[in-house]
């Protein structure tokens, strides 16, 4: 949770906030936790990724920095060095064994379904003509369709609803629809850098194997404008003029075995004809997206008029009751679609299997008692309110009896993670390599 933009008042100049916080069930045990992921003091300070370990897996919690309209190249460059640390670390830790989990707001796009048809954008050349085909589109054989040229807006990149409003085209006629295969994902035309970063990371490598699996996309890859994030000044969550800029990531052979594929009729939003149980409403459709965003219109956005203006978003009408509407019925992998007074951020969900679990009392079976006391004073480390009395004395104490914990905390995660007691797989049989990219699945 957190925000790039900057502060109102006194402290107008100083980064908004960018910590995140992990919540951990009490069954699920955890071997250490650290922020000193990138190596990099000045990443680590802002607490932008927390990394859990739980024996047999590692969860990177991340907050990537949002890149204004007007940032430089060095607010670009910066994002993209974290993104590019925040892969060493995870590679280094799917080598050493360990299944990995990234996930968090990575405040990037990259494909163009990530963004809603009109904010999708289209490149215009030196001389006005949309690029693409030249100023023509031709699809599946079919006569060109004809784009104007826009000389007034040479070298730029563009809406593809800017587009259509200075052409006059609108949403279902071909025109319209020839600029949306055109458009790309919202985030190139200012971060191009760090969207090809992502889609190299989730790309096969040089032997044509994937890595690392994007679940949403890979689990319902026909779902249409299922985003993630809404402009809350802008009302955009109620004609659900999103982004999905948040993530859930794992890597190959974890999303292979452990992760539940969900069927995407699962999908909030959609509509079953009573009658006969076939779908009236496709939940994968535009229509149900916007259904699952709104509470099917019973979510509404903020008043900006009136003598409510300024309210913001106030309880809606038999609050708890439709709020309680965000709870699934069962546990699938998808979208969490939570209240709009909640966040202007929705939840990305990842289903796994009971044999996930399984694996970390294996792991923790062969750990030592040393190395797992050793890790309990890292995760306490992070954890400074554990040490005080009362919520009164955590916010009344001093700064340096507030931070001060046992010595043995002060050894970091990191460090710990290079101890052999923290590696047991290194003790395990060996396996071959097929086994270790391809793990036996198992039925649940």
């Amino acid at each position: 949770a957190g925000t790039d933009k900057p502060r109102a008042g006194a402290h107008a100049q100083q980064a908004g906030m960018a910590g995140v916080t992990t919540w951990i069930r009490n069954d699920v045990k955890t071997l250490c936790a650290t922020q000193e992921v990138t190596g990099m003091e000045a990443f680590d300070r802002q607490g932008r990724c927390l990394l859990t370990d739980h024996g047999s897996f590692a969860v990177f919690n991340v907050y990537a920095s949002y890149v204004q309209p007007n940032s430089d190249a060095d607010a670009i460059h910066a994002k993209l060095t974290f993104l590019q640390q925040l892969e060493k670390k995870v590679e280094e830790l799917r080598a050493a064994g360990r299944r990995v989990l990234l996930c968090g707001d990575l405040n990037l796009t990259y494909r163009p379904e990530d963004s809603l048809q009109q904010n999708r954008v289209v490149f215009i050349g030196s001389e006005g003509l949309v690029v693409g085909n030249g100023n023509t589109l031709t699809k599946d054989g079919a006569q060109p369709v004809e784009i104007p040229a826009l000389p007034e807006w040479a070298n730029t990149w563009r809406r593809v609803k800017e587009i259509g409003d200075r052409i006059g085209t609108a949403p279902g006629t071909e025109l319209w629809q020839a600029l949306v295969e055109m458009g790309t994902c919202s985030h190139w035309s200012r971060e191009r850098a760090c969207v090809e970063w992502f889609q190299k990371f989730l790309s096969s490598n040089e032997v044509s194997h994937r890595r690392w699996v994007d679940v949403f996309a890979e689990v319902h890859p026909t779902a249409q404008d299922r985003f993630t994030c809404f402009s809350q000044s802008g009302n955009s969550r109620f004609y659900n003029g999103g982004t999905r800029i948040d993530h859930i990531i794992v890597d190959d052979a974890t999303f292979e075995s452990h992760v539940i594929k969900s069927a995407s009729s699962m999908l909030p939003g959609g509509l079953k004809d009573s009658d006969n149980m076939k779908p009236e409403l496709e939940a994968t459709s535009p229509q149900a997206a916007l259904n699952a965003v709104t509470c099917y219109g019973a979510w509404h956005g903020a008043p900006r008029i009136g003598m409510a203006k300024g309210d913001g978003l106030t309880l809606q009408k038999d609050a708890m009751q439709l709020n309680n509407t965000q709870f699934p019925k069962a546990a699938f992998t998808g979208l969490i679609y939570t209240p709009p007074a909640y966040s202007d951020h929705i939840a990305s969900s990842c289903y796994f299997g009971a044999g996930f679990l399984a694996e970390v009392e294996d792991a923790f079976a062969k750990i030592g008692q040393e190395s797992k006391l050793l890790a309990q004073a890292s995760i306490k480390k992070l954890q400074p309110w554990q040490g005080q009395k009362s919520l009164s004395s955590f916010f009344s104490t001093s700064s340096k009896s507030a931070a001060r914990v046992n010595d043995t905390s002060k050894k970091s995660c990191s460090e710990a993670l290079s101890n052999e007691q923290f590696t047991p797989w290194k003790k395990l049989r060996k396996s071959t390599e097929e086994e270790q990219m391809h793990p036996t699945r198992e039925i649940i």
